[in-house]
């Protein structure tokens, strides 16, 4: 039995002195941090579908799929979080109840390791072309239809202001 997963935290809360202020700032920050993790996860899906593609010709990123493995990585997180919130709200509950997430996040994990040299066909369609892929012989639409799109631009000046520093 996984036990209750959020039974230190709700303890330490309710232990402290001022309870009510640390509570109030760490969900602040735990806000922060969340919709950071899903802010990352909404690039890669950008990145896979082709809207951000200056990341793949970009020097900016240490791996060549950086972006889709980051994404994975912060979904896996956003799961074990889940569990927690599932977890808080229904503290008695039995462990299936807040357990399920556990494995999509290790699933997610598996993935985001994946992608430091992913097989051919879990790339996106477009980075196969510009790659020389011989199963992809025709230029995918989606490098057409989002040449211009505002995300590539706004995250091709922020990478290249990183680069400059």
């Amino acid at each position: 039995m996984l036990g209750n997963l959020a039974a230190p935290v709700r303890e330490a809360v309710s232990n402290s002195q001022d309870g009510m202020r640390i509570s109030a700032g760490r969900s602040v920050l735990l806000v922060i941090f969340l919709l950071g993790l899903a802010g990352v996860v909404v690039l890669g899906v950008m990145a896979y579908t082709g809207r951000w593609h200056s990341w793949h010709d970009s020097t900016f990123f240490r791996w060549a799929y950086s972006p889709l493995s980051a994404a994975w990585f912060c979904a896996g997180v956003l799961w074990i979080a889940l569990a927690y919130a599932i977890d808080w709200l229904m503290p008695g509950a039995p462990a299936i109840v807040y357990a399920w997430p556990i494995p999509l996040a290790l699933t997610s994990a598996v993935i985001s390791v994946l992608y430091f040299h992913p097989p051919r066909w879990m790339l996106p369609k477009w980075v196969r072309w510009k790659e020389g892929d011989a199963s992809v012989p025709v230029r995918p639409a989606s490098i057409d239809a989002h040449a211009n799109s505002r995300v590539d631009a706004v995250m091709r000046v922020i990478t290249l202001e990183f680069l400059q520093q």
